[in-house]
């Protein structure tokens, strides 16, 4: 009696190449920065609080990307005797991290 040994393989890569993730992350922050830029002169010549505000909230978008950049590179170093896992958990951490920030901000607008 003869059975089949075949395995179902398949791929889980998404095409997402992590080399290019920094250059990715750069192009984001660099673009947000020149958007700030751009929104902060308009809203101090025009008298505009809304493009103050907005500015403000894609600051802190810039330092949620700071934040994810920094952790990712973290994560690729190699680990040590001291770290021997490495430094694989930064995006977590950074991820909770950038949470409860938002978490906190929310309280103080809810307060105010």
């Amino acid at each position: 009696m003869a059975h089949n040994h075949s395995h179902h393989t398949h791929n889980h890569d998404h095409g997402i190449n992590p080399a290019n993730t920094g250059i990715a992350f750069i192009v984001g922050i660099s673009l947000n920065v020149l958007f700030i830029i751009v929104e902060v002169v308009t809203g101090i010549i025009n008298n505009s609080i809304s493009l103050l505000t907005d500015a403000g909230h894609n600051l802190s978008d810039v330092a949620s990307l700071v934040l994810s950049l920094i952790a990712f590179r973290l994560a690729k170093k190699k680990s040590t005797e001291k770290f021997t896992y490495g430094y694989k958990k930064t995006t977590v951490l950074a991820a909770l991290f950038n949470a409860v920030f938002l978490l906190i901000a929310i309280g103080i607008l809810g307060f105010e």
